[in-house]
């Protein structure tokens, strides 16, 4: 699908929905499109289940607040380049890539999460993505990681030693049915606000290695017994 040149998009606010269950849509270019004002992208290709390529490269993000579900259930999707994406001005991506069970890569290191404060099953399901590069990632704004890495159970490592997460409050779920993963570096996670973190864990994979700071996280009990527990203190 090649958008209509004379589509004039630039005074548009909302595009939550846009291509809601176009189910059988299999590629999009919107390379004209004008989202510069655009506020609402949430569930924007959401269920566009054919899909296998998108093309967002011209997006103007800038301004963008709300990207929960935006690529929700793109189980087809095999790729996605969002290096262009400004992020700064977006607090909610609740499910953004949920069951996007066709990626196996995701590099959105490109992303200013400083604003975030909902990441909830930001990643749930995407039970073939082996790697996803967070290194920039900021969420000290985060209160919910609710299920966010919930089966992705084809991914082995997750290093996210930058994670301060002094204002989390929900982690249940989070590593849940993650039954590959062996090694994590948690070394700034801090649960000092945490309250809910009900089965975090579930179905880990028997051994493996955590890095975390002891002083600012207290949920080394919730891994299985024989988990190696690396204190970076120590």
């Amino acid at each position: 699908m090649n958008e209509d040149n004379n589509f004039n998009t630039g005074n548009v606010i909302d595009m939550s929905y846009m291509f809601h269950y176009c189910n059988n849509l299999e590629n999009l270019n919107l390379d004209n499109f004008d989202t510069s004002k655009v506020i609402h992208m949430n569930n924007m290709f959401d269920k566009c289940e054919s899909l296998k390529e998108l093309n967002l490269k011209s997006f103007d993000t800038k301004n963008v607040q709300n990207m929960f579900f935006m690529f929700g259930n793109c189980s087809n999707l095999e790729s996605l380049d969002l290096s262009n994406f400004d992020t700064s001005s977006t607090s909610d991506m609740f499910g953004m890539f949920k069951d996007c069970t066709n990626l196996k890569s995701l590099d959105i290191s490109s992303f200013d999460t400083s604003s975030v404060e909902d990441m909830g099953e930001m990643f749930g399901n995407c039970n073939n993505l082996e790697s996803v590069q967070l290194s920039n990632f900021e969420v000290q704004n985060v209160e919910s990681m609710l299920g966010m890495f919930h089966k992705c159970n084809s991914m082995t490592n997750l290093s996210v030693p930058n994670f301060n997460t002094e204002n989390l409050e929900e982690a249940s779920y989070l590593l849940s049915d993650c039954e590959k993963l062996q090694y994590i570096d948690f070394s700034k996670f801090n649960t000092i606000k945490l309250e809910g973190y009900e089965n975090i864990t579930k179905n880990l994979p028997e051994k493996g290695t955590l890095i975390c700071n002891k002083n600012i996280f207290n949920l080394s009990a919730e891994f299985p017994s024989k988990w190696t527990i690396q204190d970076i203190n120590e």
